[in-house]
C-alpha cells in the first residue's frame, strides 16, 4: 500500500447521478428509487458532494485486499494527525464543534478495539471510486440496505443503514431521516434518475447481484468539516 497526500475532490450531483445510472447495472438490477436513496446517503455523508476526499465517495476504509478498482493507495483522515488537529482553526462555532470532533475520532482510533479508522481509500477518478462503492453495497448489503432502498421509503431506509453495520459509529435513524428525505425529494424535483426503471419495473429485469468478496468495512460520522474522511 502507497500512502498518498488527502485532497479534497467535489462532485456535482449530477454527475454523482450519472455515474450511478450507468455503473450500478455491472452489480444489480437498481430501481430509481434505490437510487434516489443511496446517493442520499452518500450526500448526507459527504455534505452533498462537497467534502469528498481522493474521490473517495463511498469514504471506504483502506483495509482487506485489492481489487480491480482500488490499487491500494491510502490517505489518512483529519483526525489520525493531533497535531494537525490542534492547528485547526476555532474562530467560529462550527470550527470548534469540528475540531472537537477530530479530538474524539483520534481518541477512538487510537482505542482497542479502534472506533475510528486510520487510513481511507484513495481512487485514481470517481468511476473506480463509485465501482468499488456499489460493488460492496452489492456484496455485502443487498439484503439489508439495498432492500430497503427499493421500497423508496426513506424511514425504512434510514432504520436499515442504522441496524446493519454499514455504520462504523452511530448513525441513528431518527437523526438522520430528515437529511435522508431532503436530499430524495431533491433528486426527484431534478429529475435525476428519470432513465431508471421504478421499484416494481426493476424487480423484473433479468439479472442478479454481483457476489464479489467484501474488502473493507465503510465509516460514517456527521462532521460538517472543510475535509473529512470516513468509511
Amino acid at each position: 500500500m502507497v500512502e498518498v497526500e488527502r485532497k479534497t475532490t467535489p462532485l456535482k450531483d449530477t454527475d454523482a447521478a450519472a455515474l450511478i445510472s450507468v455503473i450500478a447495472p455491472s452489480f444489480m438490477s437498481l430501481s430509481r428509487e434505490a437510487a434516489e436513496l443511496l446517493m442520499a446517503q452518500l450526500w448526507l455523508e459527504n455534505g452533498a458532494g462537497k467534502l469528498l476526499d481522493n474521490h473517495n465517495i463511498g469514504n471506504i476504509s483502506a483495509y482487506g485486499h485489492t481489487n480491480p478498482f482500488w490499487s491500494g493507495d491510502l490517505f489518512r483522515p483529519p483526525w489520525y494527525d493531533l497535531k494537525e488537529i490542534e492547528a485547526l482553526p476555532e474562530d467560529t462555532p462550527q470550527e470548534r464543534k469540528d475540531k472537537r470532533t477530530y479530538f474524539s475520532l483520534h481518541d477512538r482510533m487510537l482505542a482497542k478495539p479502534p472506533g475510528a479508522p486510520a487510513k481511507f481509500r484513495s481512487y485514481a477518478n470517481f468511476t473506480d471510486g463509485m465501482r468499488d462503492y456499489l460493488r460492496l453495497i452489492a456484496s455485502k448489503y443487498s439484503g439489508s440496505i439495498l432492500k430497503a432502498a427499493e421500497t423508496g421509503n426513506a424511514r425504512a431506509f434510514a432504520s436499515a443503514v442504522d441496524k446493519s453495520n454499514y455504520c462504523s459509529t452511530d448513525c441513528p435513524a431518527d437523526k438522520t431521516v430528515s437529511s435522508l428525505t431532503f436530499f430524495q425529494k431533491s433528486f426527484q424535483n431534478q429529475g435525476l434518475f428519470a432513465g431508471l426503471p421504478r421499484a416494481r419495473a426493476a424487480a423484473g429485469v433479468a439479472g442478479g447481484l454481483a457476489v464479489m468478496a467484501v474488502a473493507g468495512g465503510i465509516f460514517w460520522a456527521t462532521t460538517r468539516a472543510p475535509k473529512r474522511g470516513r468509511k
